[in-house]
């Protein structure tokens, strides 16, 4: 089902009463993490669904499943064991491998030979609830196991009672650390199941159930929970609705969807609008790697930077490694926010001769929703609030070497900037931030870099 236009701009225009409220103080409420943006390899068979992209390169010598993700270290139980997950915000809830995992008892490399794997029986911690955990996915694949409890450290924080989805028998790869709404928001079920944006406030760690996501050129990021660092972007962090999903009855949020206006392509002299089918509902997925549109514009977008259909599968395409080296960007265009994305940010996962790599942009469903993936997400400051059900989206700097972190307090106040450009109202602890409109202005930005490294693994995903 399709939202009409009229539809996709009254939810999304700016001003709402709802907005970010912004705090400078000494002992911040806010919980930091790194992330790394990764190609995770392994020999394990591909698998298709899109939240597990598989690349459409076919080459006898590519043995390899590669998958653009962004990955966290987290503890588990008491004593606590080491695991990596894929930084989801397309989905709920904390899903991991367990050791008696099926696909664990296989010669590495297997998903706890690689991600790590979680063993119940030795933490003092876990609590067992019951054998109901499964997962349906729209591939027709499967995942089964348990629901249980156990403490989870992240960053500074200890979360007292995580709840946890236990993988006994599934094909899929990787753990999951999911940061959306919560699953009873998401299904309107009452599993009473809570996830890790609610955790954090429930039990004190932060304010408001918002958060923000950043990666610089060097693949590697972070993820601030209840904090914003205005050091990370450039112009103005807009605020946008979030759409609601208009196949629930009646219609509520359940994802991250915003409309996209427009894409165009600049050449470092002129513009090139790509006109077909806009705008259209996407959704911010940091859990997909590569960004799903309308057929009609991801094959105008080809078209226009010299990528071609992949003989194997024509939802993907090739694209020249060459194309890397270029000062071209993409520009997606949102409410009152473009934001310019480098070529060579979709010029991934190259032939074993370096000559053909895959193209970061492909062809999702023609009924929709599309994405953005991590292809895209990399050039984006965004901000997700949970609790205003918004996005609040800049231009990311790009390696920036300061930082500045304010912390997000709970409520629908708004932010705003002040007279001059590149200042920012930052008041007190003691005093409330209570400004008018809805965007923070930082410093204009720069030219985009050119050339951006690209990955030099040689299977795609």
């Amino acid at each position: 089902m399709r939202t009409s236009t009229s539809i996709y701009c009254a939810l999304a225009a700016l001003g709402s009463a709802n907005a970010l409220r912004l705090e400078k103080r000494d002992n911040s409420a806010v919980v930091s993490f790194p992330f790394e943006k990764v190609d995770k390899i392994t020999s394990i068979s591909p698998i298709s669904d899109s939240k597990r992209d598989t690349g459409p390169i076919e080459d006898p010598i590519f043995q390899d499943l590669k998958q653009l993700v962004y990955m966290v270290e987290l503890e588990i139980g008491t004593p606590s064991q080491s695991i990596s997950a894929v930084f989801d915000t397309g989905s709920p809830n904390l899903v991991i491998h367990t050791t008696k995992d099926k696909s664990c008892v296989e010669p590495a490399p297997n998903p706890c030979s690689l991600y790590g794997g979680y063993d119940a029986n030795a933490s003092s911690t876990y609590h067992y609830e019951d054998s109901n955990f499964a997962i349906e996915y729209k591939d027709g694949e499967s995942t089964l196991g348990d629901d249980a409890t156990d403490n989870v450290t992240l960053g500074s924080a200890i979360l007292r009672d995580f709840y946890i989805g236990l993988q006994y028998q599934t094909e899929v790869l990787n753990n999951v650390l999911g940061a959306s709404l919560t699953e009873d928001e998401m299904a309107n079920s009452n599993s009473g199941h809570t996830n890790l944006p609610q955790l954090l406030r429930d039990q004190g760690h932060i304010a408001s159930r918002a958060y923000s996501v950043y990666t610089d050129d060097s693949n590697n990021g972070s993820v601030l929970f209840g904090g914003v660092d205005i050091d990370r972007f450039h112009g103005d962090l807009v605020m946008i609705d979030l759409l609601s999903n208009p196949d629930t009855h009646p219609p509520r949020v359940t994802s991250f969807a915003i409309p996209l206006l427009s894409v165009s392509q600049f050449d470092g002299n002129s513009t090139t609008d790509f006109e077909r089918s806009f705008p259209t509902r996407v959704n911010f997925d940091s859990g997909t790697a590569l960004t799903y549109l309308d057929p009609g514009q991801a094959q105008s977008i080809w078209t226009y930077v010299g990528a071609v259909a992949h003989f194997g599968n024509l939802n993907y395409a090739t694209i020249p490694c060459s194309a890397a080296e270029t000062d071209r960007t993409l520009d997606f265009e949102f409410a009152e926010v473009t934001i310019k994305v480098p070529l060579s940010q979709y010029v991934i996962w190259h032939d074993s001769h370096n000559d053909i790599c895959v193209f970061g942009i492909a062809k999702g469903d023609p009924e929709g929703p599309f994405t953005i993936g991590v292809t895209t997400l990399s050039s984006i400051y965004v901000v997700y609030d949970l609790d205003n059900k918004q996005l609040h989206l800049a231009q990311a700097v790009r390696n920036a070497a300061t930082s500045n972190i304010l912390e997000i307090k709970a409520g629908p106040d708004g932010i705003s900037a002040v007279a001059g450009l590149g200042t920012v109202a930052i008041l007190a602890a003691s005093e409330a931030s209570t400004l008018s409109t809805s965007t923070l202005t930082r410093s204009p930005a720069p030219s985009v870099p050119r050339g951006s490294p690209r990955s030099s693994f040689e299977r795609s995903a």
